[in-house]
């Protein structure tokens, strides 16, 4: 595998106040969006059984949420610095990436899992509620949850913590300390305080990913091949 090209070495053309507006302005608005779809389709599909109609709801609202999520982050980083995609991380790369998304993604299930055991064994009562909120939202419909959670949910997320977070970071601090940081903040944008490690650590290894491809599109493989074993292991559990 080759390391990341030189250019992208150089300090990102962004600073610190881009990255908290496009952390928080984007996911803040397409929290609103996500609102005002999920609500729009659940007054609009009224004879859908309950569970179908949920489904539908959520994935709308999610694909949405996402779409206002990039486009914010687009438009701001566009605006303010006049930056082109390929500085997000939106580059081509060599197919010896692609070939290692799936030993890739098995390295992350295995983190995820040993640092979830760790997890258990500190707190053993604590509850993860994950499992519970997704089959609420998309009952057994692994249909509707995919294009969201395998497909929309990584493009979006390895632009803005990576592309963005990680990029930043990686101009102002050693590989490990940004690795670390950027892995931290993914985690806790996900607001599940006992996944914070699993999810952690996950995104510790997208930034190293990242770090040596030089471009996204290596760990948006491997994260969506993540969340694909993780739903259909969620939603085709009988019960939590």
């Amino acid at each position: 595998m080759v390391s990341a090209p030189a250019r992208w070495q150089r300090r990102a053309p962004w600073d610190w106040s881009d990255v908290l507006v496009v952390l928080f302005l984007s996911f803040l608005v397409g929290g609103i969006a996500y609102a005002g779809v999920a609500r729009a389709v659940h007054a609009a599909d009224a004879s859908l059984a309950s569970q179908e109609r949920s489904a539908l709801e959520a994935m709308a609202g999610q694909l949405v949420f996402y779409a206002v999520t990039i486009s914010i982050t687009l438009l701001v980083l566009t605006a303010r610095r006049n930056i082109d995609v390929a500085d997000l991380g939106w580059r081509r790369t060599s197919w010896r990436w692609l070939l290692a998304a799936i030993p890739l993604t098995v390295l992350g299930l295995l983190i995820a899992g040993a640092l979830g055991g760790v997890v258990q064994a500190l707190f053993p009562h604590a509850q993860n509620i994950q499992c519970q909120t997704v089959q609420k939202e998309f009952g057994h419909a692994i249909w509707y949850a995919v294009p969201v959670v395998c497909v929309a949910a990584p493009i979006v997320e390895e632009t803005v913590f990576r592309g963005v977070l990680y990029r930043w970071l990686r101009g102002h601090l050693p590989m490990t300390s940004a690795m670390v940081l950027s892995g931290a903040v993914f985690a806790l944008f996900h607001f599940i305080p006992i996944l914070f490690l699993p999810l952690a650590g996950l995104g510790a290894l997208l930034s190293w990913i990242y770090e040596r491809s030089g471009s996204i599109w290596p760990g948006v493989m491997v994260h969506g091949l993540f969340n694909l074993v993780g739903i259909v292991d969620i939603l085709t559990t009988a019960k939590c």
